[in-house]
């Protein structure tokens, strides 16, 4: 490419084409079919080892993601994932050229790791502010400015992990050999330093909007609900539902509980039952007039794949022993 480009000969080899919106979005949504599809294999034979690691099996996931779209996306698969391949397109870098392995592992790594850390279990009586911020700046300033530059960056159709890796999808056919002069509009750029500032900006304004709104109770309910024996998480609901019914709208008020175990005992009355009477003490009135409802879960979610097994128990006001 060097000696053609000291030749003056560059300009006469034929211009690659970024891959439209359309296209990259049927690619996507087909290589997650077949990582998922992977997923659901490995789950449905390490259901139970997949279940009792918790949030870890999204390691697994990750690795399973990152392995496909690593590999393939780079000169090893020649810059083709399977569907790619069926579509005709290809990652390549700023000369039309095929990237190295560690750079299509990093690709990915900064398009693939906010979903990975979406739903993450933390702490935030022990997790750092300045933890939390960088949590946040992956989650949430990753994911938004990967939405935002796949349906608004037109000329160059890169999003966040192109960007930051020098990378372009580009049509297989027609061939080509070089890419268009095109560059990015700044706007965006400027578009992405502002989806930043705001996820900086997001764990502080949270802790001052919980100093105004009381939270305590339903934490303090959640707290416990965590406590309790086999009980890997725990999620707690207080609040008001609107209904919509031919005798007449009404308000149906609810208390419930979503508890994910440790082991296989979505069956267990006894940790249902258990669960509610910690209800019952915290919300002595309102547990008079509304059901307690508490949901067993035990499964695993790997993010690329998930599967859960659940029951519900209902207990309805003076119902429960």
């Amino acid at each position: 490419m060097d000696a053609l480009q000291e030749n003056g000969q560059l300009n006469e080899l034929p211009t690659l084409t970024i891959a439209n919106f359309w296209s990259r979005l049927g690619a996507i949504f087909i290589d997650l079919l077949i990582v998922g599809a992977a997923g659901y294999v490995l789950g449905f034979f390490l259901f139970d080892t997949l279940a009792r690691l918790g949030a870890y099996a999204r390691i697994i996931g990750f690795i399973i993601a990152i392995s496909y779209f690593g590999i393939l996306n780079s000169r090893i698969g020649n810059g083709q994932t399977l569907a790619k391949r069926w579509l005709g397109l290809r990652v390549v870098d700023g000369r039309g050229l095929c990237i190295a392995l560690p750079r299509s592992l990093l690709r990915y790594t900064v398009l693939g790791l906010p979903f990975f850390l979406n739903y993450l279990p933390l702490d935030s009586e022990v997790t750092a502010l300045l933890l939390e911020t960088l949590i946040s700046i992956i989650l949430f300033g990753g994911m938004f400015s990967t939405f935002y530059l796949y349906l608004f960056n037109r000329r160059t159709r890169q999003s966040l992990h192109d960007l930051v890796v020098g990378t372009y999808v580009v049509n297989v056919n027609p061939p080509g050999l070089r890419l268009p002069s095109v560059t990015l509009w700044r706007g965006h750029l400027v578009a992405v330093g502002l989806i930043g500032l705001f996820v900086l900006l997001m764990p502080p304004l949270g802790k001052m909007l919980a100093r105004h709104i009381n939270f305590q109770p339903v934490l303090e309910v959640q707290h416990q609900l965590q406590q309790q024996p086999h009980v890997r998480h725990a999620g707690f609901v207080e609040g008001e539902t609107f209904v919509y019914s031919n005798t007449g709208n009404r308000t149906v008020g609810h208390l419930q509980a979503d508890l994910t175990l440790d082991a296989p005992m979505t069956s267990d009355a006894d940790i249902a039952q258990a669960a509610a009477r910690v209800i019952r003490t915290a919300y002595p009135e309102k547990s008079k007039r509304v059901p307690i409802v508490v949901r067993l879960v035990y499964g695993y979610n790997m993010i690329i794949a998930a599967r859960r097994n659940s029951q519900v128990y209902r207990y309805e006001p003076g119902e429960l022993p």
